[in-house]
């Protein structure tokens, strides 16, 4: 998911009401798209370490793999 479709999503959640302003530029949207940004990295990290858990697709924790399938072998 991207950040736009988190804060849309952060939006959707607010009370309704004159103080919950959703309009661009208020000061809760860019908190909100703040809080966004984050979740939208949070989000695509969490996808990237699928792909580390299976040892065929593995880059970053490949080394671990290795280590814990005992290669390379003496």
């Amino acid at each position: 998911m991207t950040t736009t479709d988190y804060l849309s999503q952060c939006q959707a959640l607010l009370p309704r009401g004159l103080a919950f302003a959703k309009a661009q530029g208020s000061v809760l949207t860019g908190l909100l798209a703040a809080w966004s940004a984050l979740f939208a990295r949070v989000d695509l990290r969490t996808a990237e370490l699928v792909n580390e858990a299976d040892p065929r697709t593995a880059s970053e924790l490949l080394a671990d793999w290795e280590r814990v399938a005992g290669l390379p072998d003496a």
